[in-house]
């Protein structure tokens, strides 16, 4: 049986986590970004096409089912826009870390902190990715399951 596209982007999503919460080891930091940039890459285009496709498709869903949810909808669709920002803005960051601890070369204890905040910067990412994912499951079901008044 496949995984459909959600599961596929909750795997992606755990991959990248497990390749930033994974330590830099003296000497490999360039083959650690080269990992994270790889698990990037990969979650990159589920990302986009989940957001284009299925975030798209359950939004209109939740609003066909329940108007009264549409300040829900306008913060995920908000949310969705945040996450493809926050994936650009990641990339960038990983590009100059790289770039700086290609530089430095030996010396990685020098681009340390910089690979505290990249790291943390990227789990904020994947925590904000995957709450997008919880709050449309949410709302897509509540849509459905609301009880809207109407009385006896």
């Amino acid at each position: 049986m496949s995984e459909n596209p959600t599961q596929i982007l909750e795997k992606s999503l755990q991959s990248l986590a497990v390749c930033l919460e994974t330590p830099v080891i003296p000497g490999e930091m360039v083959e650690w970004a080269g990992s994270v940039r790889k698990a990037l890459d990969a979650a990159e285009p589920i990302l986009r096409r989940n957001i284009d496709t299925v975030h798209k498709t359950e939004y209109e869903q939740i609003l066909h089912e329940d108007r009264g949810l549409s300040h829900r909808v306008e913060a995920l669709r908000k949310g969705d826009a945040d996450s493809l920002t926050r994936l650009d803005g990641l990339k960038k960051c990983l590009d100059n870390l790289t770039a700086k601890a290609q530089r430095k070369g030996p010396d990685e204890q020098a681009v340390d902190d910089d690979v505290g905040g990249f790291t943390d910067q990227g789990l904020q990412f994947v925590i904000h990715a995957q709450k997008q994912e919880v709050g449309r499951k949410t709302w897509l079901q509540e849509a459905y399951n609301r009880v809207r008044g109407g009385g006896d």
